[in-house]
């Protein structure tokens, strides 16, 4: 008789059409804890990850050792993530230097 919640509020969302916002958002903010996760503080506050759109997160630093370090876990961060999520909806990394 009764239904789960999450079913309840995914079917509401998706419904409404803002679904593809809310799961970029997701996708951003799981990129984001995955990088502190991995990196110093310092590191950090120098790049910043902007947004997601058609399966390619972006990410601005203006530091190249960065980057290069950043590309070094990227593989294993798109993997996590598409896992979580429970689908293979990021498929790369864009960085603006």
């Amino acid at each position: 008789m009764f239904k789960d919640i999450n079913t309840l509020l995914s079917k509401s969302i998706k419904k409404v059409g803002i679904w593809e916002q809310v799961r970029s958002e997701q996708i951003e903010k799981l990129y984001r804890e995955e990088l502190e996760r991995l990196l110093t503080r310092n590191i950090m506050e120098r790049l910043k990850v902007l947004y997601f759109k058609d399966g390619m997160i972006t990410i601005a630093c203006l530091d190249e050792q960065i980057v290069e370090k950043l590309k070094s876990f990227e593989a294993d961060i798109i993997k996590k993530i598409n896992l979580f999520v429970g689908n293979a909806c990021l498929h790369s990394v864009r960085y603006l230097t």
